[in-house]
C-alpha cells in the first residue's frame, strides 16, 4: 500500500491533474470533497479518454485550455468507486480485483483514505511470494 496518498478535489485544474500524475509517476489520483470524504478517483486512462473525446470535437493547442473545457468532477470515475478498509485481510483485497476491472483501491481509515493499493503494489508482492518460495 502506498500511504503517500495525494488527493485532488473537485476544483483541481485538469492540467493540475496531470502534472501530479507526470511529477510523481501516479496513475491514479483520489478525488475528496470539502471535507476529505473520497467521492471518486480520476485516473490516468480517465485523463487520456476526456483530452481523445474532447480532441474529436475540438481543437486543442495547448493543456492550459483543457481547464477551461474539463473538470475532474466530469472525466473521473465514481460509479466504480471501490474501497476497503485498513482493517480488511488481504485476501479480500485479491478476490476484489479478480472480482472487478479496477486498478486501484483507496484504503479507507474512519471516512479518510490512508493509503492506495494499485495493481502494480499486487503484481509486486506476488512476485516476492513467488520468489520466497523459490529462494
Amino acid at each position: 500500500m502506498n500511504k503517500n496518498v495525494i488527493c485532488i478535489n473537485l476544483d483541481t485544474p485538469f492540467s493540475e491533474a496531470c502534472r501530479i500524475f507526470k511529477e510523481f509517476s501516479f496513475h491514479h489520483l483520489p478525488v475528496i470533497a470539502d471535507d476529505k470524504t473520497l467521492i471518486g478517483i480520476f485516473s490516468t486512462t480517465d485523463a487520456i479518454t476526456s483530452i481523445n473525446r474532447l480532441s474529436n470535437r475540438e481543437s486543442i493547442t495547448a493543456i492550459q485550455t483543457l481547464d477551461d473545457m474539463l473538470t475532474i468532477e466530469e472525466c473521473m470515475t465514481s460509479t466504480q468507486l471501490k474501497t476497503m478498509d485498513v482493517d480488511d485481510d488481504f485476501d479480500e483485497l485479491i478476490k476484489l480485483y479478480q472480482q472487478t476491472d479496477i486498478n486501484s483501491i483507496p484504503i479507507i481509515e474512519s471516512n479518510r483514505i490512508v493509503g492506495i493499493v494499485t495493481s502494480t503494489d499486487i503484481m509486486k508482492l506476488l512476485i516476492e511470494d513467488i520468489s520466497s518460495r523459490t529462494a
